[in-house]
């Protein structure tokens, strides 16, 4: 499960690719330490068109920490695991940016159909 965030791109986030980088993660509502580093390693290996070993996304962290929140990005969706390594999205074969529009397209539209359920639901217990 994801959570939508709508986080204004200021002119400070593009200063730097660590603002870049920080607006992208909070966008994306990853907000803790270890999937920040997982998503800066798995986004600089997209922009390389490299897939990444676990040894590669775990070093200077513990291993365990990494595996748990890598694990995390992969239920999620954000993350795979493929034969040559991970990625962020699904494969290098396809743009990220066609991934990311798909990925919350699919997701917001769960939501939608969530909520109108309750909705729904709602009034046929008020009634």
């Amino acid at each position: 499960m994801i959570a939508l965030r709508d986080i204004y791109f200021s002119i400070e986030y593009q200063e730097t690719p660590e603002k870049i980088l920080e607006w992208i993660s909070k966008t994306l509502n990853l907000n803790n330490k270890i999937s920040k580093h997982i998503l800066k390693k798995l986004l600089n290996a997209r922009i390389y068109n490299r897939y990444l070993r676990f040894s590669e996304i775990a070093e200077d962290y513990n291993k365990k920490t990494v595996y748990y929140h890598l694990n995390k990005l992969k239920k999620i969706g954000l993350v795979s695991k493929t034969r040559n390594g991970y990625v962020l999205g699904d494969t290098l074969d396809r743009p990220f940016t066609d991934f990311i529009k798909e990925y919350y397209l699919n997701n917001v539209n769960r939501i939608v159909k969530n909520l109108e359920m309750a909705i729904n639901l709602y009034k046929t217990k008020l009634i």
